[in-house]
């Protein structure tokens, strides 16, 4: 693979590591990371070029940004079956747990993103999470009619068959209450989209950022999924960590009460328990300990209900008012 950098990209790559899976290359400026291109075009490279670029100049250094080849084109078939593109890093962050960091970096990554001059195609989630999660719902409902006629089920898929109506009515809940809160008016500057990410984590500020984790959205987006993985983390050990982040980033971008209610109904979409059914059924096996892991999922989900109730009471501390979100997360204990 070094020939070919060497030879596509006229990069003399030193030695071969890795960065988050993937081959990665040391060179005199940094690293060359070599992706696989089988599943993604030129347009949608170029956008992330130029977002990748756009963040280079305004400090992400560790956000790589897609290299041209000596061709002008970003795709380079390596055999008849497949192809890669290859991205460079200037530099490796340091990896910290600290929640401060974390915080000041989302600060600044969304503030970067609001001086975007462009509308990104592609990468555009802004608005779409409605249609988004009905969808899920609906594969969802799918997956549970898939298992129900197997002549034979696993001890997990009975367990998650069990408790995938629960999940099910609390997305439909959400749904509910982002589609009331896509009516709300009370906006302010901070809700026009900014660059966010797919999944939180692993955290931005910690690894190299590669561009397909990088989209255009609310910024209520990387809020919401902040605070679900200190809450699934922590419990409510975590609550004090997320009230002062939140402190931190209202100081420099305060939120809405339209910011607010798009952070709460995402919080209240069970994205971790599609994350988590997805990651199951595509390995090839399910097994025992997955089963026994599910069971102890199961049984630490009162914690997440306890996070929306904390998330509720962060909203009226932050407005001063009460937003009236849903009643079942105060009654369902």
């Amino acid at each position: 693979m070094r020939e070919l950098l060497k030879e596509k990209f006229l990069f003399y790559g030193q030695y071969e590591t890795k960065l988050l899976g993937f081959p990665a290359y040391k060179g005199s400026d940094g690293y060359a990371i070599v992706i696989p291109a089988d599943y993604i075009d030129e347009d949608f490279i170029t956008e992330q070029y130029v977002i990748a670029d756009y963040l280079n100049q305004s400090g992400f250094t560790h956000v790589a940004k897609p290299l041209y080849s000596n061709e002008g084109k970003f795709i380079v078939p390596i055999n008849e079956e497949s192809s890669i593109y290859t991205c460079h890093v200037q530099s490796v962050p340091s990896s910290s747990e600290d929640p401060q960091q974390f915080i000041s970096f989302l600060t600044s990554f969304h503030q970067a993103g609001h001086g975007f001059p462009y509308s990104p195609i592609n990468l555009n989630r802004y608005g779409q999470w409605k249609t988004n999660w009905e969808q899920i719902i609906d594969q969802l409902e799918w997956i549970r009619n898939m298992i129900i006629e197997k002549p034979y089920i696993t001890d997990w898929e009975r367990l998650w068959l069990e408790s995938c109506f629960y999940f099910i009515g609390m997305g439909e809940n959400a749904i509910q209450f982002l589609q009331e809160s896509e009516q709300e008016n009370l906006y302010n500057q901070y809700d026009q989209p900014v660059f966010t990410f797919e999944r939180i984590s692993p955290f931005p500020h910690q690894e190299v950022i590669f561009p397909n984790r990088i989209i255009h959205d609310h910024p209520s987006r990387d809020l919401s999924e902040m605070m679900r993985y200190y809450i699934m983390e922590k419990g409510a050990k975590g609550f004090p960590i997320i009230s002062n982040m939140l402190d931190v980033y209202q100081n420099k971008r305060p939120i809405s009460v339209f910011g607010w209610r798009l952070l709460f109904s995402r919080l209240a979409f069970p994205i971790h328990f599609i994350d988590y059914t997805e990651k199951v059924l595509t390995k090839e096996k399910i097994t025992q300990d997955d089963y026994e892991e599910f069971q102890k999922r199961l049984a630490n989900q009162y914690h997440y209900e306890e996070g929306l109730q904390f998330a509720a009471q962060e909203m009226e501390r932050s407005l001063g008012m009460d937003l009236e979100v849903m009643d079942w997360i105060f009654n369902n204990r």
